[in-house]
């Protein structure tokens, strides 16, 4: 059976290449609480962010939709990635929003530079580009609505070197109620480093499609992957743009066992 799914290029700056696929719990309406982005910077880095609103379907899309709204405006004014995490906070109100999770990062494409601040989100995971694989986890706050400290949230750093890929993801792809969530942030380390020099549009479906694999996840699916590029003069730069359009749906079967 064929899965609709979104499957999108989003052209960064010359060093850099992004593709997303994503997967809404509601399949008919496609209302999901997942968002993610990708933004080129006027200052010539790119942030790329993937975030989970309370909820699921329409339930959710009105916080998600705002936090989205806020995030790319705040970004586009050179707000640091600490401050923008403390501004989206202020959109949540949790006795009517609930929570929400977000991970933002801003990479600078020429030294390969990511600095990264996580609210309550999964870790991101660095794929090396030969097969090796870590979670990022130097960097964990609260969720957006959620009491914190005074302190500005924590931000952490990492270096991506050419052919290494940064994989932002929601919790649909790793949680079940049947299992521990090691295991599925085992199983999805371990399929990315196996697809380390795969192309973005192949990882990004093999990931979600693990996760289809493992049972019919009644919540969004959503994975965003960015790769630093071997050769950064291959394409011209980037002018940023307002909106980065809706990538059209299309269909895809379910992979074959990668290897």
């Amino acid at each position: 059976m064929e899965i609709s799914v979104e499957l999108g290029h989003a052209v960064g700056p010359p060093a850099v290449a992004v593709a997303a696929c994503t997967l809404p719990s509601d399949r008919e309406g496609g209302a999901s609480g997942d968002w993610h982005d990708v933004i080129a910077l006027p200052s010539g880095d790119v942030a790329v962010v993937v975030g989970d609103a309370a909820g699921h379907g329409v339930q959710a899309r009105p916080l998600k939709d705002a936090l989205q709204r806020g995030l790319r405006g705040m970004a586009m004014t050179g707000t640091e990635p600490s401050e923008l995490v403390n501004g989206l906070d202020n959109v949540v109100v949790p006795d009517r929003d609930g929570y929400a999770t977000v991970v933002y990062a801003v990479v600078e494409p020429k030294r390969g530079e990511v600095v990264l601040t996580n609210a309550g989100h999964p870790p991101p995971l660095l794929v090396g580009s030969g097969g090796s694989a870590r979670f990022l986890t130097d960097t964990l706050d609260p969720p957006l609505g959620a009491p914190r400290a005074p302190t500005s949230p924590e931000v952490g750093r990492t270096q991506l070197r050419p052919g290494d890929t940064l994989v932002l993801y929601t919790d649909g792809l790793i949680e079940r109620r049947s299992r521990d969530i090691s295991t599925g942030l085992a199983g999805l380390a371990a399929l990315a480093a196996r697809l380390a020099s795969a192309s973005l549009d192949e990882l990004c479906a093999r990931l979600l499609c693990m996760a289809l694999d493992a049972s019919d996840p009644s919540d969004d699916l959503t994975v965003i992957a960015l790769r630093l590029q071997y050769n950064p003069s291959a394409a011209p730069p980037l002018i940023p743009t307002p909106l980065l359009p809706a990538p059209a749906p299309i269909a895809i079967a379910p992979l074959a066992p990668f290897g």
